[in-house]
């Protein structure tokens, strides 16, 4: 949200500091870069979410084959899947701290459904 803002502001000092001088050029590049830096962030947008999304659905799918694997007395390979869970634990952490901690810039980024996630014991 924060870079949205930002450059959002950035194109409309452009266009107020083109409208008070014309003929400077400072104003028009402000503002064109402005306008490009807010469409990357916007195209770039959907891409992350669907990124971030998808690897929910990973620990989720992680958590179902743990769930099953107790049930049924499966002997897996303990250092493989400790591993696994580690590494997801890591990331619901990093995540979780983007969407909620001083992360104004990065936090529309992340959908809310990280916040339900809970660490893979």
């Amino acid at each position: 949200m924060g870079f949205i803002i930002v450059f959002g502001l950035l194109i409309l000092a452009g266009i107020i500091w083109h409208e008070i001088d014309a003929y400077n050029e400072g104003g028009m590049i402000m503002g064109v870069l402005g306008a490009i830096f807010l469409g990357i962030v916007l195209i770039a947008l959907p891409f992350v979410r669907i990124g971030v999304e998808g690897d929910i659905r990973e620990v989720k799918a992680l958590e179902r084959t743990i769930e099953f694997a107790r049930e049924h007395d499966q002997k897996l390979e303990n250092a493989a899947i400790l591993m696994k869970v580690a590494d997801t634990n890591e990331w619901i952490a990093r995540v979780q701290f983007f969407k909620n901690e001083k992360t104004f810039w990065f936090g529309v980024f992340i959908p809310k459904e990280i916040n339900e996630l809970k660490p893979i014991s």
